[in-house]
């Protein structure tokens, strides 16, 4: 089942919501929020893959989720480092950074000299109510990330990305693809663009708030404050056609030879290549379906251009397959073939 996502209002909504309907106070929220974040890190990154975890801290609850992240990682075993650059005056995250330094916890102000010195970054410099232009010290820190070949697990979002559409077209995150996001509470619309592991941490909804905002709760097991989202279940569907035996997107020109497409076939062809539609989601191949095609026809023999428009939805089962790739109508056999073996084009 794909989740279903919270916008940035609406969770700002939802945390008012938790904070006097819920009776939840905010310390308990982002102490909630901190050691979901601690076992997602944990579940990708154990200790024995390397204990030293560099955390990026914002101005904001982000940034507070991190700091309680960090104190459960020293607990578990890791040597958690902070990177707090703005610290706030706000009593509650005072109290929290008092606490990592009552364990020894280090705190730099060398960004990418620790960067250079971890095993893995937390991410929790910005989160949903982030918006505008990332600016320094933080514009620095997001592009050493950017670049770096340490894995990174991104706090409720990416640090620099629109919370409705994913990372910058420009600037600092145009190029942030962390390996890991935890979404706390639900996941944000964001996700879409997101390619990596997912995880989801809010094992503290209550059912009614759910039901208000429109949001699945997961199937968290045992103790596990987190449930990981199987790749792709909230990516965007990519549109493919198979010609000549290869997936190509749709929207992509085609020159062929030849100048007649025979429309009075369940899939037209092309060659010795049917066009069919299917629809891959993370990876997956979830839907065949049957494609409608528009051309430019040439003086014949000449080459024509065919563009890929869009497709018919809803054909279950259905495989116009070409000789070559065997199959034809519910060929089970097929599908299998196309789902794992299929070439992508280019």
């Amino acid at each position: 089942m794909s989740l279903r996502t919270l916008n940035a209002k609406n969770a700002t909504d939802l945390d008012k919501d938790l904070m006097s309907v819920g009776a939840f106070s905010l310390d308990q929220l982002m102490e909630l929020a901190g050691l979901s974040v601690s076992q997602a890190v944990y579940k990708v990154h154990p200790p024995e893959k390397g204990q030293r975890v560099l955390v990026a801290v914002g101005p904001g609850n982000n940034g507070g989720d991190g700091l309680v992240a960090a104190r459960h990682l020293w607990h578990y075993g890791y040597q958690p480092t902070i990177f707090y650059p703005k610290q706030s005056k706000n009593e509650l995250y005072q109290r929290l950074s008092e606490q990592l330094k009552n364990l020894d916890v280090p705190f730099t102000d060398e960004f990418e000299r620790a960067l250079k010195e971890t095993d893995h970054v937390v991410d929790s410099i910005f989160g949903f109510s982030f918006s505008g232009e990332v600016r320094e010290p933080f514009a620095a820190v997001i592009t050493a990330l950017e670049n770096t070949k340490v894995p990174v697990t991104a706090v409720d979002a990416p640090s620099s990305w629109s919370i409705e559409d994913g990372p910058p077209d420009s600037g600092p995150g145009a190029k942030f693809h962390p390996e890991y996001l935890i979404s706390l509470t639900a996941p944000k619309p964001l996700v879409s663009h997101f390619k990596g592991r997912h995880f989801v941490g809010g094992r503290f909804l209550p059912p009614s708030v759910a039901e208000k905002y429109n949001l699945d709760i997961p199937n968290y097991k045992g103790v596990d404050q987190i449930v990981e989202v199987p790749a792709g279940e909230n990516a965007k569907p990519q549109m493919f056609a198979l010609v000549e035996n290869k997936l190509v997107p749709t929207g992509t020109t085609l020159n062929c030879k030849g100048n007649h497409i025979d429309y009075h076939t369940p899939a037209p062809s092309i060659g010795m290549g049917a066009v069919l539609c299917v629809v891959i989601t993370g990876g997956r191949l979830i839907e065949v379906s049957l494609l409608y095609s528009s051309t430019q026809r040439r003086p014949d023999g000449q080459a024509y251009t065919l563009t890929i428009d869009h497709c018919l939805r809803n054909v279950p089962r259905w495989i116009g397959t070409t000789p070559g790739i065997g199959g034809g109508n519910g060929d089970k056999e097929a599908w299998s073939f196309c789902a794992e073996e299929m070439p992508i084009a280019g």
